[in-house]
């Protein structure tokens, strides 16, 4: 269903033929079978969105790599059995939670918009359309703060989801996978500090590679 939800999302009609559909596919099938399926389709195009899920299913069956999908399997598993998918809901809860505090506490303070060169609001209207230009210039650093903690965590669980599954005998599996993975996405190798600091949630493919590699040998 991968084709029909990227022309959905993308606002295309059904029968639209987008580039790179296939991508993700490649990504859980063997070379020669990805290639086998591509030139199938263009010898027998599917007529409808059902043979095309048939015929997929198929070459998924015959050609997918399986230690790969079992490993990212077990890293999934390995998220919710140590808990992280509650961690990550709290997470966000309690930022939701700051931010809606704060909107309250400062919003209805005259002190603040003369601080800012503006008069007291006469009206609701007003007081919420300004203080909320004001509120968002007050709380983006925090924001930034809160959002570099987010991720300090969220690249923790990273590695804790993939020593689980390297614990369950899939480290070989899991590192392929993300490779795999790392060439349909065609993300960056090697992501710079500072910046995945900011902005990334997960660590970089080499990064988890090392750490799997360090993991399986502890465990040998």
């Amino acid at each position: 269903i991968w084709p029909e939800i990227l022309r959905e999302m993308s606002g295309h009609e059904p029968h639209t033929q987008l580039d790179g559909i296939y991508d993700f596919h490649a990504s859980i099938m063997t070379e020669a079978g990805i290639r086998r399926m591509l030139a199938y389709f263009q010898s027998h195009p599917p007529v409808n969105e059902v043979q095309l899920r048939r015929v997929v299913a198929a070459f998924l069956d015959k050609f997918a790599n399986e230690d790969e999908i079992e490993a990212i399997v077990g890293h999934e598993l390995g998220h919710w059995d140590l808990s992280h998918t509650i961690l990550t809901f709290a997470l966000t809860a309690l930022n939701m939670l700051l931010i809606f505090l704060s909107f309250s506490y400062i919003v209805p303070r005259d002190d603040v918009f003369t601080a800012f060169g503006f008069a007291a609001p006469e009206t609701a209207e007003m007081r919420l359309v300004v203080g909320l230009v004001l509120f968002s210039s007050l709380i983006a650093p925090v924001l930034t703060a809160v959002s570099v903690l987010i991720n300090a965590v969220t690249r923790a669980i990273e590695f804790q989801a993939d020593r689980y599954a390297v614990d369950l005998g899939l480290g070989s599996g899991l590192a392929s996978g993300l490779v795999a993975l790392h060439k349909a996405n065609r993300s960056s190798c090697v992501n710079d500090a500072w910046y995945a600091t900011f902005h990334s949630s997960h660590p970089g493919t080499l990064e988890r590679l090392a750490a799997i590699d360090e993991a399986m040998a502890k465990r040998e």
